[in-house]
């Protein structure tokens, strides 16, 4: 089953790396239409938190507010994570419910 889930994630990263330029055309285009209501950088308040996961640290608030000019564009990186990280395990989540078969 593990192998199955490292083929798909192959696959989906190869899909992903085979994003054009319209592809990037319209992330620019969704930053334009964005750009009236961004901000230079924010605080704890502008995240959203669980009560579980109530703080947000001053790394995450850097990162967020740098993205744009460092990972948009042509340093967009489309990837795929998988595995145990982040708080939450969505994507762990979501790849064991799925049913592989050949």
């Amino acid at each position: 089953m593990l192998g199955s889930k490292r083929v798909l994630a192959a696959l989906l990263v190869g899909l992903f790396s085979l994003l054009g330029y319209a592809e990037l055309r319209l992330q620019q285009e969704l930053i334009d239409a964005i750009a009236p209501f961004k901000a230079e950088t924010g605080t704890v308040s502008a995240f959203y938190t669980t009560p579980e996961e109530p703080d947000v640290n001053a790394p995450t608030i850097a990162y967020v507010a740098a993205f744009v000019p460092k990972a948009t564009g042509q340093n967009f990186n489309p990837h795929v994570t998988v595995g145990v990280g982040g708080n939450f395990g969505t994507a762990r989540k979501e790849l064991k419910a799925f049913v592989l078969s050949p």
